[in-house]
């Protein structure tokens, strides 16, 4: 069966490269596919890696295989290697395209590492074939790639082909300019024992390098992520780390159109980001492209930290430099200084990036905010919100929201895995980040609210996997909570999860959880979740969802949300309005019925809710009262489901300052349902009123206290204290 891993590898050492003519600095060693070697730098970097879906024009490339077909002649190849192995370089990559025999083949360890003849055996066949080199560039002292292509190569006989490196002498350039019109450049350090004192600290800290070639047959040809990092000295003058500006380029021979050549471009300063890109198609000669600044759009992406995060939370940026075709992607992120409550991230995107002559260019970056915690080998970053991607759409500035995951990990990594990405109702098994529901996507400027500072809703998942192995069934609810924003929240380690079957409680624990038996049982399942971890505008809240179905049947997963957002008349996303003539409500649903057997795992059947129920109340009173909701057909979407708005116009009734609690209630044709309440979810000012009711269910137990002004207190405090309680509602008392 499939299983995919989202892997987050955090680098921590520095890389120290020693200036020796003999051998390449650290930074500049064989990159291994998912993996991202660090020059030195004042930050920390990441590694993302997974696989991108197969549902974004991705090329057949990646179904070719390096078998012959049965019959077929093969021909033996020398392929002659001339590069400058004595002063230290090497073959970085080799890709040979066959795109009649669905051939391809890129298997280094068949040639000989050092210059001279190597020998492959190549079925009959026309190919394309790429040469990458690491090359010593003199001038600079650095070391450089260099790609030597040779296209449509017909294979009829034993023959020889020379590739040199000398050959790559197009030089292909970006340089990025900041909104001030300034070049970016990243400062000069003295290295002493561990420490980095600045010399001259440039304008930026650091730069992310993308350099992708795509053939327009075979998807991407070549690509290669670098950070450009620092030069650093000794206290007596010696190099300790160059840097790398040198491999920014990309030097190539002379090509056809087929090739175009994609330079992607990220740099942060402080808490300032730059992101451009550039495409050119052919290689003819040397290229030179420096972005306008008067192209950027600034975005600010303003921040709640939530309530019980007491630590610091450090920004981690993650890039896609995304090509319409492409086979494998990964994802290089920074780790950028601690942020605190009230700071904003500030990005500044090149809205031009799309003027590009094949088309191919569709890069978004994702923020996270993560909470540093110990590992066995040093440090992690732990995400506690997730932002929706930023991505470009026609000179736009897009937050192009990324649904929900299917697959959500238990160890608060809950990203991934979209429901489905076809009509056939399969799943693909492949991780998306591209906009999955058009009506969630939207320009920066229409984002009026603060990062997690709402009420998330809750997604649930059931999945029941088979263990051939031991022929053991896995029962797994994959939780998630996404925000008003698209944004991923925490709480899916900290949420209470009971379940009971035909009435009797067998699982009460704590975040996610897996329950293996050799049969899954049988019977009336009632699952409670209850994520209390929420604050918004100070107020205590909570998302309190229920699951009911019967197992065995079949039929027996219950309905979801997927997502939630409000918007005003003016089309801006916000769940804040002056009336409630002003707000509407939007979310999408859907029944997904997870099909599990002994050899075929992943299999989703979509049905339309059998009804939608949903009702407000003011925040904390558990006073319900109906809020009419229609399907909107037209905007029915595969991975989302199905497509709700209403009118908050009838909303009625004073709530403590203008917050009321939200419930929806699906239910499908098999009698499953899901509800969840969210408290608060939205708010109307001209129904608001300052004080708080004595509310409150004897069962319920204390979660917070707050004075009348909303700060957070203790048990000792005196006077009027609003207590929240654990079953979302508030008391007022006074000592």
């Amino acid at each position: 069966m499939k299983r995919f891993t989202y892997h987050l590898l955090a680098v921590f050492a520095f890389i120290l490269a020693f200036n020796t003519a003999a051998q390449p600095p650290q930074q500049l060693q064989r990159l291994e596919k998912g993996t991202f070697t660090q020059a030195l730098s004042p930050h920390k970097f990441i590694t993302k890696s997974f696989k991108a879906s197969n549902g974004i024009n991705a090329t057949t490339a990646q179904k070719r295989t390096n078998k012959a077909k049965e019959g077929q002649p093969t021909y033996q190849v020398d392929f002659v290697l001339d590069f400058d192995a004595e002063h230290g370089g090497y073959v970085y990559d080799v890709r040979v395209d066959n795109k009649e025999n669905h051939f391809r083949f890129y298997d280094l360890d068949l040639f000989d590492p050092v210059c001279g003849s190597n020998v492959v055996s190549l079925p009959a066949g026309t190919y394309d074939m790429l040469f990458s080199f690491v090359q010593l560039d003199t001038l600079e002292s650095n070391y450089i790639y260099k790609v030597v292509i040779r296209e449509n190569v017909t294979v009829d006989h034993d023959m020889q082909l020379n590739f040199s490196a000398n050959e790559a002498t197009n030089r292909i350039h970006h340089e990025i300019i900041n909104p001030e019109g300034e070049a970016l450049k990243i400062g000069s350090y003295i290295y002493d024992n561990g420490h980095l004192t600045p010399i001259d600290p440039g304008n930026v800290d650091d730069i992310l390098v993308y350099n992708a070639i795509v053939c327009s047959d075979y998807g991407i040809a070549y690509d290669v992520n670098e950070n450009v990092g620092v030069k650093a000295v000794s206290p007596d003058g010696e190099i300790v780390s160059q840097g790398n500006w040198a491999t920014s380029d990309i030097f190539v021979n002379d090509v056809s159109d087929r090739y175009s050549f994609y330079l992607y471009r990220m740099a942060f300063k402080d808490h300032q980001v730059f992101n451009t890109a550039f495409e050119t198609v052919g290689a003819h000669g040397d290229v030179t492209y420096t972005n306008d600044p008067a192209n950027y759009v600034e975005y600010d992406v303003p921040f709640k930290a939530p309530y019980h995060h007491g630590e610091k939370l450090y920004p981690v940026l993650m890039t896609y430099a995304l090509p319409k075709q492409f086979d494998w992607a990964y994802i290089p992120g920074f780790v950028l200084d601690p942020i605190v409550e009230g700071d904003a991230i500030k990005f500044y995107l090149d809205a031009k990036v799309e003027d590009s002559p094949a088309g191919n260019i569709i890069p978004y970056i994702q923020l996270d905010y993560s909470k540093k915690i110990a590992t066995d080998w040093g440090h992690d970053y732990l995400p506690v919100v997730g932002t929706t991607p930023l991505t470009n759409t026609q000179g736009n500035i897009v937050l192009a929201n990324n649904g929900t995951s299917s697959y959500l990990t238990i160890n608060g990594l809950p990203r991934g895995f979209n429901w489905d990405l076809n009509e056939e109702g399969t799943s693909d098994y492949s991780y998306d980040y591209w906009p999955t529901h058009p009506s969630f996507s939207y320009p920066v400027e229409k984002a009026k609210g603060i990062i997690g500072n709402n009420c998330p809703i809750f997604v649930n998942n059931i999945m029941r996997d088979y263990w051939e192995w031991d022929e053991t069934y896995c029962l797994r609810f994959n939780i998630g909570y996404l925000g008003r924003y698209g944004e991923i929240s925490e709480g899916i380690s900290d949420a209470q999860i009971s379940i009971t079957l035909d009435g009797e409680e067998f699982i009460n624990t704590q975040g996610a959880f897996e329950y293996y038996a050799p049969k899954l049982p049988a019977g009336v399942v009632d699952v409670t979740i209850t994520n209390e971890l929420v604050e918004v505008d100070d107020l205590p809240g909570s998302n309190k969802a229920q699951l009911h179905y019967i197992a065995g049947e079949e039929d027996d997963c219950s309905p979801t949300m997927t997502m939630l957002h409000f918007k005003d008349n003016n089309g801006d996303v916000t769940d804040r309005f002056a009336t409630g003539d002003e707000g509407t409500m939007e979310f999408t649903a859907g029944d997904f019925n997870y099909i599990v057997t002994p050899w075929e795992t992943g299999v989703y059947n979509r049905y339309t809710p059998e009804s939608v129920e949903v009702s407000y109340s003011p925040y904390g009173e558990d006073n319900w009262n109906e809020l009419a909701v229609e399907e909107v057909p037209e905007n029915y979407w595969p991975v989302m489901g199905w497509f709700y708005t209403g009118s908050l116009a009838s909303v009625t009734g004073e709530a403590y300052k203008g917050w009321f609690d939200l419930k929806i209630r699906l239910t499908d044709a098999a009698g499953n349902w899901q509800e969840q309440v969210l408290s608060p979810a939205f708010r109307i000012d001209n129904l608001a009123y300052s004080s708080v009711a004595n509310v409150g269910s004897d069962n319920a137990r204390e979660v917070a206290r707050y004075s009348i002004d909303g700060k957070r207190v203790d048990a000792s405090h005196h006077g009027v204290t609003i207590v929240k309680m654990s079953d979302g509602t508030a008391k007022k008392i006074v000592q």
